[in-house]
Order: structure tokens, then C-alpha cells, then sequence
């Protein structure tokens, strides 16, 4: 046994639990080694070490049980760990300081007034060439700058947050004036009112065009029969506006059917196999309507036809009146959708993000990314003209 070697087993022993290292620090620890150790001529400076690192143990534990806030690896440190370090600070060997030196100098101590407990200490541990101002110096300093360095980066998280959180809280400010906008134009008398216009030429153009289909079928043959039909068709066109009105001017702006783009529509219906389908039923519905409609004012007069009319009519306003019609509003149910996906919900972030974000899927998480993205962002319609939105259909 040398110097080197305790103080290489007090370095080294301390951070392991294996090895011969570890083997000799342990039976240090446990006591009466020193003594024992002093007896060889070569460690004679060690005797009363044992009894001096006793002491020194006693006074640093009554100490670290007064340290306010300590964090808990520290306090864990301070009944552990620790005593290896105050044993090689007592030792009489350069051996000792050589390491204990370097372990002071390679971390810096956090500024003062940063970490409360480690200036505590500083302030209580004896001077820095007592054992226990090494102890505070080699050791806790460590712990001290790892807590500071952890604050700083977990205060320039916070501020990162905040800072997200009020441009998140900008963002949907803006949203919710860029909505209200959006409503006070859809909902206006002027806006109201250009929606009824609408939807009675958008009705009328369709009784308008089932008119020759009566006189096509009739009016070759007997032409007062195709007259009393043209006028039922106007009549169900008639209790259909009415039934569709209401919900027409609750739409209001947002009601645009296409009369200004019938062969775009036209053009998009027929490349809809499924759009064809239900076009060439209703037409044969209709066919057949106006045929059995004649038969009924050629067989039974006109009377009795208009009786069992009546409740067609009735039909046909009740249909419109719970929405059988299509709304046209295809662009206004989009807003309403960007609008909705980016209320915010817990921490303010809506929950389908938060969701997504967690899935397994990477395209899921990608999404989910592009519409946190969004959150920074006012309504994708908002800013949009009568043109932007009029391209925006021909791109569809």
C-alpha cells in the first residue's frame, strides 16, 4: 500500500462498486483501516486521520441535514458518496489535492444568488482548504451548475412556450375577427336578400325546365292538359322555394349555386358517374310524374287531379323545408371546418393535434404538424376574393 494507491482507491472507489478500488474504499469506510494503514512506516503520517475523518464525517452530515432545498441526488451524495472526498482532503499526501485540485477547477460554481443552497453552503463549509470547503467545491459544485444549467435551459423553454402560446393566442384572435367578419357579410340584409334572388332563379331555372317535357308529351295531342301541368309544375316549384327559403336566408352569402358556372357544373355532373345516375332517375321521375298526371286529368278531370296534387305540394314543402335540396354552400361548410379543426382545447392546442401527434402513424404526425403550423396562421378563406374563390372551384 503507497499514497498513490489510497488516494487512487479514494478517486476511484468512490464512483464504482467494483473493483479492487472499490474493495479498499469500502473497508475504509467502514472503519479502523487507517490505524491499521498507519502502522507501515511508508503511511506513518496517516495516524489520527481516522479519528480526525470521524469527526469531520459527524460535522458534515449535521451540516448537509441543514441545508435548505437541497436537491434529493445531493442530499443522497451528501450521506454517501461524500465521505471519500473528506478523507482525501485530510490525507498528508500530494497525491490527494493533485486530483481533488482538478475536480474543483473543472466545473465553474454558478453565479451567486443563483442556487440558494449551494451558496449556503459556500457560507458555512470552513474556507475552501478545509475538508469540507473541498468537499462543497469538488462535489456540489457539480450539482449546483447542473441545477443551474438545467433552470436556464428549462426557463428558455418556458420562454419558448410562452412566447408559442401568445402568438397561438394572437393567431386565434385574429381568427375569431376574421370569422365575425365572415358572418357579418354572410348574415347582412344585402347578403340575405341576394340569396333569395339566387335560389328562386336556381328553382325557377329547373321548374322553368321541366315545362317542355309537359308540352313535349301533351301538347301535341291536348294542349290543356299540358297547360294544367306546367301549372302544377310551377306550383311545386313554388312550395319547394317556399319550404327552402328559410333555410336559404340563414346561409345567406354562403348560398351559391352555380348560375353563373352551368357548363363547369354540367361538365363536373357528367364526369360524376354517380351524379349521372341520379340524373337520369329524377329525369325518369319526372317523365313518369307527368305522364300519369296526364292519364289522371284525361280520365278523372281536372278537379280530382288538383286534389291529389295537394299533397304533393305539401311534399315538396316539407322536403325543402328539412333540407333534401343541396345548400350550395360547399365553401362556407369548408370555413366552418377550418374554423372549428383550430379552437383551441387543454394548453391550447385543439385535442385532434395533440392526438395526432402521439399516433404510431408517421403521416398522421405529419399532418398533425402541418395543422399545428396552421395554428399560427389567421383562416385560410380569409383574405380571399370573388376571384381567388372563383379559381379555387375551377381547380377543383
Amino acid at each position: 500500500m503507497t499514497p498513490e494507491s489510497l488516494s487512487e482507491a479514494l478517486r476511484i472507489g468512490r464512483l464504482r462498486e467494483s473493483g479492487p478500488e472499490w474493495e479498499l474504499y469500502r473497508d475504509l469506510c467502514e472503519g479502523g483501516l487507517l490505524d491499521a494503514l498507519s502502522r507501515f512506516t511508508v503511511l506513518s503520517a496517516l495516524r489520527g486521520t481516522q479519528r480526525t475523518w470521524d469527526e469531520v464525517w459527524d460535522s458534515w452530515r449535521q451540516l448537509a441535514a441543514r441545508v435548505p432545498d437541497l436537491p434529493p441526488e445531493a442530499r443522497e451524495w451528501a450521506g454517501s458518496g461524500a465521505r471519500g472526498l473528506l478523507l482525501a482532503a485530510l490525507l498528508p499526501y500530494s497525491e490527494s489535492k493533485t486530483w481533488l485540485r482538478a475536480g474543483c477547477e473543472s466545473v465553474a460554481p454558478p453565479p451567486t444568488g443563483e442556487i440558494t443552497w449551494y451558496d449556503w453552503l459556500r457560507a458555512r463549509d470552513g474556507g475552501s482548504d478545509t475538508p469540507i470547503g473541498w468537499l462543497v467545491r469538488a462535489d456540489f459544485t457539480a450539482f449546483a451548475a447542473a441545477q443551474a444549467e438545467q433552470r436556464r435551459r428549462q426557463a428558455a423553454v418556458d420562454r419558448q412556450n410562452q412566447q408559442a402560446m401568445t402568438a397561438l393566442d394572437a393567431a386565434s384572435a385574429l381568427r375569431d375577427r376574421q370569422w365575425a367578419d365572415y358572418e357579418s357579410r354572410r348574415l347582412s340584409p344585402t347578403a340575405r336578400s341576394g340569396a333569395v334572388i339566387r335560389a328562386a332563379l336556381w328553382l325557377g331555372t329547373w321548374g322553368a325546365a321541366t315545362i317542355p317535357v309537359a308540352w313535349i308529351m301533351w301538347g301535341w295531342a291536348r294542349p290543356d292538359i299540358a297547360a294544367t301541368l306546367s301549372w302544377y309544375l310551377v306550383a311545386l316549384t313554388l312550395a319547394a322555394y317556399a319550404g327552402w327559403l328559410p333555410r336559404v336566408i340563414r346561409l345567406g352569402a354562403a348560398y351559391q349555386p352555380p348560375l353563373r358556372r352551368m357548363r363547369e357544373w354540367a361538365e363536373e355532373a357528367r364526369a360524376d358517374p354517380g351524379s349521372v345516375r341520379r340524373g337520369l332517375i329524377r329525369a325518369g321521375a319526372v317523365v313518369a310524374a307527368l305522364l300519369i298526371l296526364g292519364v289522371l286529368l284525361h280520365d278523372i278531370g281536372v278537379i280530382a287531379t288538383t286534389v291529389l296534387v295537394t299533397p304533393l305540394l305539401a311534399a315538396a314543402f316539407y322536403f325543402a323545408r328539412i333540407g333534401a335540396l343541396h345548400d350550395w354552400a360547399d365553401e362556407h361548410k369548408e370555413r366552418l371546418r377550418d374554423y372549428k379543426s383550430r379552437r383551441p382545447g387543454s394548453g391550447g392546442i385543439p385535442e385532434s393535434i395533440v392526438r395526432g401527434v402521439q399516433s404510431p402513424s408517421a403521416r398522421v404526425r405529419a399532418d398533425a404538424y402541418q395543422a399545428y403550423m396552421r395554428q399560427f396562421i389567421g383562416l385560410d378563406h380569409g383574405g380571399k376574393d370573388d376571384a381567388d374563390r372563383e379559381n379555387d372551384r375551377r381547380s377543383r
